[in-house]
């Protein structure tokens, strides 16, 4: 049996890593991100039960719908991946956990 011993994440090449950069740059633009997407909030409430008020109504709801979908899918992947990079990481565990 060979001896394995882990390695910390700051031990690991960089080329052997992920590059999160493509999703968010830094931690900075991914908190703004949480804010972007909770400051929609009131305009995604407010947008209750108009869905039958005409086409229009309905394609802004659904807009909304997917542009905060997906900026949530950006903001979990990013606090996911962050996290699993290394979860002895407390930032990244906390981050995960506020996504």
């Amino acid at each position: 049996m060979v001896a394995t011993t882990l390695r910390s994440r700051a031990d690991v090449p960089a080329e052997d890593t992920w590059d999160l950069t493509a999703i968010f740059p830094d931690q900075a633009t991914w908190l703004a991100a949480i804010d972007e997407v909770r400051a929609d909030l009131p305009q995604l409430a407010a947008m209750q039960g108009t869905i039958g008020d005409g086409a229009g109504h309905l394609l802004a709801v659904l807009r909304l719908q997917d542009s905060m979908g997906e900026r949530l899918g950006r903001i979990f992947a990013w606090a996911g991946l962050r996290k699993d990079e290394d979860n002895s990481n407390a930032e990244a565990v906390a981050n995960y956990d506020r996504a």
